[in-house]
């Protein structure tokens, strides 16, 4: 009898002792969990505040993009320019006509001149990838516009897709509204294959009409880069095809400059539309006033985008930046645009 006692006694001590080393683990394993997090957390702080530029009271911005005199690019530069100036700091602009030699020589460029700051607006990026090191090496802060640079610190962009699928969606609306869903629409698109997130866009478009208005024929593409070159290309097309009823634009430049032509061919009215993707002030303007063009989606508005852009280096040189930011989409159609015109 004695025997068995002390072996359940002995039961019990082990039983006991192995509750409680079971509860000093879990604690040990939550108090090394919190531990680890919050040296994750400081290392991140650290490593964010040896990544921002000294701080001192004026700052160089180098800004390279595909083509200044595109309206929608144009004033997101001006704007950052504007709120850069403010404080007393330095941009310089430059435009590298989608040339990925020229393109390096201006980040080199502005490399040597001692920049803290360099936007990047480019498709090439495997070709400009050195160069963007270099810069980063010697503490320089890049960012990828527009189009996104795994490399960079920082990339603002759009979520292109949805831009392009938003255009259309409208079109298929007004198709049903303009002719009945049996009608089949003759459509022309502009496309431009050499950039991505222009690529994602006119996806999209295909993908939104196919949803609204699935009875559709695409007759014509072209590529046109600006305002001029879309008005020479949309002549072209109206010209081989004038039974196009519908221009889907990957940009608000080209979505007035087809607006021109089409005007100066006498094909506006109604059963001629255009969409586009940018929600420039004219754009907006066209649409209020009910011309052909008909609906674009708005990133924010390019003066917008342009602050959201500047916001960024000031988070920056916070350490509270984030590595990736994306501006708005927002449909302005007839039925709202009067509320955005300025």
């Amino acid at each position: 009898m004695k025997k068995l006692v002390a072996v359940v006694l002995a039961g019990l001590m082990v039983f006991s002792l192995a509750a409680c080393g079971g509860g000093d683990s879990k604690e040990t394993e939550a108090k090394k969990e919190t531990e680890a997090k919050t040296e994750a957390d400081t290392e991140k702080a650290e490593t964010q505040e040896a990544a921002a530029p000294e701080k001192k009271d004026s700052y160089s911005v180098g800004i390279t993009i595909q083509d200044l005199s595109n309206a929608t690019w144009a004033t997101q530069v001006n704007t950052i320019t504007e709120k850069c100036e403010e404080l007393g700091w330095t941009v310089t602009a430059v435009q590298h006509d989608n040339d990925a030699q020229k393109c390096i020589t201006q980040i080199e460029n502005f490399t040597n001149s001692g920049c803290d700051f360099i936007f990047i607006q480019s498709s090439a990026a495997e070709a400009i990838k050195d160069a963007v090191k270099a810069a980063q090496d010697k503490g320089i802060c890049v960012i990828g516009t527009g189009v996104a640079l795994d490399f960079a610190d920082m990339n603002y962009t759009n979520d292109n897709y949805d831009a392009g699928y938003r255009c259309g969606k409208a079109i298929g609306e007004w198709a049903n509204e303009t002719f009945g869903e049996d009608h089949e629409l003759i459509v022309a698109q502009f496309l431009y294959d050499e950039i991505v997130e222009v690529t994602q866009r006119t996806d999209g478009q295909l993908d939104g009409l196919k949803e609204v208005h699935p009875k559709f024929q695409v007759v014509a593409n072209a590529h046109p880069t600006d305002s001029a070159t879309a008005m020479t290309e949309t002549e072209n097309v109206l010209t081989a095809h004038p039974e196009i009823e519908v221009i889907f634009n990957w940009g608000d430049s080209m979505a007035l400059g087809s607006l021109e032509a089409v005007r100066s061919m006498k094909r506006e009215g109604e059963n001629m539309a255009i969409v586009s993707v940018d929600g420039t002030d004219e754009a907006v303007a066209e649409i209020a006033a009910g011309s052909s063009l008909i609906m674009s989606c708005s990133l924010g508005g390019p003066e917008e985008q342009g602050i959201q852009q500047f916001d960024m280096l000031q988070a920056y040189l916070a350490g509270t930046n984030e590595d990736h930011y994306y501006s708005p989409n927002i449909t302005i159609d007839r039925s709202n645009a009067k509320d955005y015109v300025k």
